[in-house]
């Protein structure tokens, strides 16, 4: 294990929030004074390779940016100059509830050559008043279903730390026993007798929660109203948090009816064979997501029939907006069998179809789901049992008209999908 980390970054303070996750090591943060051009994630990487250059240490890049509009590939240098230029009270002052993505990008290098890199996208608004304490984007930006900034969330749950989840990618990568495993939980309650979304939303920012309305197009419940926290630690621990939230929205009147943990893709539990997968009980599933963007009252049927050749599934959060006419679909597709690496050779592909078609994915997030209480509440969406002859358990299936050459898929295998376009 190497003994020194360079840290390439524009906010070299933040490097206190990365020591405590490498108890081991020297932390040096190098601060960027000039962005390079280009795509987001090739600066992260330059700015790793040229930290591993100037140093010989092992080096670690974060960026990050934001979009107001339709989110391209490369860096955002105009914003991020311009909030440099007004700082956050003025910037703030001008885009006031303004709707948009921020995105943390990082490149972590052994040996200036080879790469790990991840992106976090949290869309969200302009707070009118940025916080006191805390980065500067993190004083000024909002995620969707909260009503602080992150700034201030962070009071309540620590691990809203955007940064955090590269910090411990590379604690993991370097062996530190600092490491700990990164959860996502959902705790998918009915609404009190008389009460509506606002009443939900604020609870939620009570309790310091993130607050989520999900419309499906179809399903025997198409209305969820669900909440979002991360946790870390062991399952057992973050299992009696999920019990403790559900319980304070039992008290205030509405009832828990599900309660869903989800292990980042990187974390111990996740299996990585077919083999694994398939040995795990039922509750237990990948589920990926991608987002895409529409104009708004853009027809879906292409959208659609792409995605069922891969069994993926639609859905719309009114907790989601964008600026201008651009509007957000959710793409999710679900894996019961299967392990980490075809799930993701599957998404992968599901993904390049996207972008070919010119929908723009982004915000693409990879889970493994280790605790689901009430997998029928997605019944007649997303189904609750999966065929373990089939990858995708697709409605096409039945019917005869699955795209996969073979018909259906056999457990460890990889079929190739025919594209939509030659079907």
């Amino acid at each position: 294990m190497p003994r020194r980390l360079a840290f390439a970054t524009t906010e070299p303070e933040i490097a206190d929030e990365l020591r405590p996750f490498l108890p081991h090591l020297q932390v040096d943060p190098l601060k960027i004074d000039v962005l390079p051009d280009g795509e987001i994630q090739e600066c992260a990487k330059l700015l790793a390779a040229g930290a591993f250059f100037n140093t010989g240490n092992a080096a670690l890049a974060i960026i990050t940016d934001f979009h107001f509009d339709a989110i391209g590939p490369n860096l955002n240098k105009a914003g991020l100059e311009e909030l440099r230029e007004i700082g956050p009270a003025g910037f703030a002052r001008k885009h006031s509830e303004k709707y948009g993505v921020l995105r943390v990008i990082f490149a972590f290098t052994p040996d200036g050559q080879s790469f790990v890199g991840d992106q976090r996208d949290v869309p969200g608004r302009v707070s009118g008043v940025p916080a006191t304490n805390g980065s500067v984007l993190d004083r000024i930006w909002i995620p969707n279903g909260y009503q602080r900034s992150i700034s201030e969330l962070m009071a309540y749950q620590p691990q809203l730390n955007r940064r955090e989840r590269a910090y411990r990618i590379v604690a993991n990568l370097l062996g530190t026993d600092a490491a700990q495993d990164i959860y996502e939980a959902h705790v998918t309650v009915e609404l009190p007798h008389g009460a509506g979304v606002s009443e939900f939303q604020q609870t939620c920012a009570d309790i310091g929660v993130k607050a989520i309305h999900i419309e499906l197009p179809s399903g025997n419940t198409p209305t969820h109203f669900i909440t979002g926290s991360i946790h870390s630690g062991t399952l057992d621990k973050v299992a009696r948090e999920v019990d403790a939230l559900a319980r304070q929205f039992d008290a205030r009147g509405f009832t828990a009816t599900r309660r869903k943990i989800e292990a980042m893709i990187q974390n111990r539990a996740v299996p990585l064979t077919d083999a694994d997968g398939r040995a795990r009980p039922a509750s237990n599933y990948f589920e990926f997501h991608t987002k895409v963007t529409l104009v708004r009252d853009q027809p879906t049927e292409a959208l659609e029939r792409l995605c069922r050749a891969f069994g993926a599934h639609l859905a719309r959060s009114a907790s989601n907006r964008l600026a201008g006419d651009a509007t957000q679909r959710f793409v999710t597709v679900r894996f019961h069998d299967e392990g980490r690496t075809t799930a993701e050779a599957i998404f992968g592909k599901l993904v390049e179809e996207l972008r070919i078609a010119g929908y723009q994915p982004s915000h693409i997030l990879k889970e493994y789901v280790v605790l689901d209480t009430n997998l029928d509440l997605d019944a007649g969406w997303a189904d609750s049992a999966v065929p373990a002859s089939c990858y995708t358990n697709c409605a096409d299936m039945s019917s005869g008209q699955c795209v996969f050459l073979d018909g259906a898929s056999v457990p460890g295998t990889h079929p190739e999908l025919i594209r939509i376009g030659s079907r």
